[in-house]
């Protein structure tokens, strides 16, 4: 067995939801940029941590060789997270306050991998 997961209703999916907006109108949105950088840090070099792992599992759930999940997927995973990671304490100087263009402006686009990220903070 690879994992159980429970199913759940839509009660319980517009539970989870009220949690979520909860949690950021009274935690995360307050939360000053270099602090919501360390959890996306820690999520990153958790994910580097246990990155075989990771890829068996995905390689398991998708069918797809191992070599691609592991020099691929995984570290791709871990490079976005320490790329938005390396945006959180910017961000507020991306734009003036109010202004969504900043968030936009964070978003790798397309043709820009994370790894390659001039700071050096997305490497995997």
């Amino acid at each position: 067995m690879l994992a159980e997961v429970a199913e759940a209703t839509e009660a319980d999916a517009d539970k989870a939801v009220a949690a979520a907006r909860r949690a950021y109108a009274r935690t995360w949105s307050t939360m000053p940029g270099s602090e919501r950088a360390k959890y996306l840090y820690r999520i990153a070099r958790i994910i580097q941590e246990r990155s075989r792992e990771l890829a068996v599992l995905e390689s398991l759930d998708n069918g797809k060789p191992i070599r691609e999940a592991r020099d691929v997927d995984v570290p791709l995973v871990a490079a976005y997270f320490f790329y938005y990671a390396g945006w959180a304490d910017k961000l507020e100087y991306a734009a003036p306050p109010g202004n969504q263009a900043g968030a936009a402006a964070a978003r790798p686009r397309r043709w820009e991998s994370p790894r390659r990220s001039s700071r050096g903070t997305s490497r995997c």
